[in-house]
């Protein structure tokens, strides 16, 4: 193959996860619009689930996720937005509002209860 002289940006994982985030939002809120609460909850857990993605778009799925039901995936989505913000980010208080909307799920989850100490405690 023929060199065209072209340099390849370096691999950026972060803008990759960021992109295929986007695109899995976008497919979700098109399932949902279509009433396919299913598939838009396979999208909404690739989402929760994609190693470096952003913490905004995993709170947005997130929201999505309790939104149509399923609350054990959108308190992991929340806790892992939260901890982005908290150790990556030193956003103490999204993180915090992260931890805040997991608990509201479940007033009686331990993890969350424990987040919530945290980012107070980093703050």
């Amino acid at each position: 193959m023929a060199d065209s002289g072209k340099q390849q940006a370096p691999h950026d994982p972060g803008t990759n996860a960021a992109g295929s985030a986007a695109a899995f939002l976008d497919e979700a809120r098109a399932k949902i619009k279509a009433n396919d609460t299913p598939g838009a909850l396979i999208c909404l857990r690739a989402v929760a689930g994609l190693a470096g993605c952003p913490p905004d778009m995993r709170m947005e799925a997130a929201k999505m996720l309790a939104q149509a039901g399923d609350s054990e995936s959108a308190i992991a989505a929340y806790i892992e937005a939260g901890n982005s913000y908290l150790t990556s980010s030193k956003e103490y208080q999204k993180a915090r509002q992260a931890f805040q909307a997991g608990h509201a799920l479940d007033v009686h989850n331990l993890d969350v209860i424990y987040m919530l100490g945290q980012a107070h405690v980093e703050d």
